[in-house]
């Protein structure tokens, strides 16, 4: 079983808004209805890989939102990989198969070397774990639906996964049925099979999670593990020692913050994160109300494996940068 712990709490986090000027890969016409997303990176020896999400913007006439009606029919987009080997020169190198709609996280290798992934198929219909051949993306992989057990709504394939050091894929499910709770499947046998989803007692504020593994060997998620629905004030790490028992909690941010405009899908707070370690430090991107992006800085010195719940916090520095990066 999965389960939570929640032992303690403190914000821990160094913020950064500065950012080198945006490379346009793709896109960028005037009087274009063509939208596209960034939906994951892939980096390799020497390829940078995008999974770019494309849809066309269509207009409601009868609705009064902003941008006069018009938004992107992401119920009929494909998404498409690019490559580039400096980060300035993008090129489309394949397709993902047209069943599927979205893909929320860059794939990333089991421990026999493939590529596994998740995602939304057939407009919204069901999540699905998406499984590459080998390590090259440019494949076509094969798509293996997950059922969708009574009570919970995964269809939208915003989902995060580890592998344990006995193989197995733990993976974990924002539900949209409003149970401000994680759900969870696994995969005992590295990636070939997977168990029917099952609630655990994981709060989640519904929102999109990222999981992963220190080089310390320990495992995170990072989330708004939050029992209020889109309560996302909240940006937390969970720690666990084996992948399936959290049982350290770390507050990344909770500064007030406020919305400067009201939109669709739109709360107050830092959501959506994700994470990659680089030396002894987590970089956290996240973003601030679907208004700006920021990087938080965790120092991993300060994440002592297996510290007491017990023994006194060590303090943190913390910091704030000027700038800001707008959010699509």
């Amino acid at each position: 079983d999965l389960h939570l712990s929640i032992r303690r709490q403190r914000q821990m986090c160094i913020r950064d808004r500065n950012w080198s000027d945006p490379v346009n890969v793709i896109g960028g016409e005037e009087n274009t209805r063509d939208a596209y997303k960034c939906m994951g990176l892939l980096p390799t020896e020497d390829t940078l890989y995008m999974w770019i999400r494309w849809a066309q913007r269509v207009r409601d006439p009868n609705s009064d939102r902003v941008g006069g009606g018009y938004y992107a029919d992401w119920h009929h987009a494909r998404t498409s990989l690019y490559s580039s080997t400096d980060g300035n020169d993008w090129s489309k190198v394949s397709e993902l198969p047209e069943r599927v709609r979205a893909t929320y996280e860059a794939p990333h290798l089991t421990a026999d070397g493939r590529l596994l992934g998740v995602a939304s198929i057939d407009e919204r219909s069901g999540p699905a774990m998406l499984r590459w051949p080998s390590s090259d993306p440019t494949q076509e992989p094969e798509i293996m639906p997950i059922e969708q057990p009574f009570g919970c709504k995964l269809d939208g394939g915003e989902t995060t996964w580890y592998q344990t050091d006995n193989g197995t894929v733990v993976v974990f499910w924002r539900d949209e049925s409003q149970s401000c709770r994680v759900w969870i499947n696994t995969s005992p046998d590295g990636g070939d099979t997977f168990t029917s989803p099952m609630i655990s007692d994981i709060p989640d504020a519904m929102s999109r999670n990222h999981a992963g593994r220190l080089r310390d060997g320990r495992y995170y998620l990072c989330s708004n593990a939050n029992y209020t629905l889109h309560n996302r004030m909240h940006l937390t790490l969970l720690l666990s020692d084996d992948g399936y028992v959290f049982n350290q909690v770390y507050i990344l941010v909770d500064d007030p913050t406020s919305m400067r405009l009201v939109g669709l899908l739109k709360e107050p707070g830092y959501m959506y994160p994700c994470c990659l370690e680089e030396e002894n430090r987590l970089l956290v991107g996240y973003s601030v109300n679907k208004e700006d992006i920021e990087m938080g800085i965790v120092d991993l010195n300060e994440l002592e494996p297996g510290i007491s719940a017990h023994q006194k916090p060590v303090e943190i520095d913390r910091g704030s940068a000027a700038g800001s990066a707008a959010m699509a």
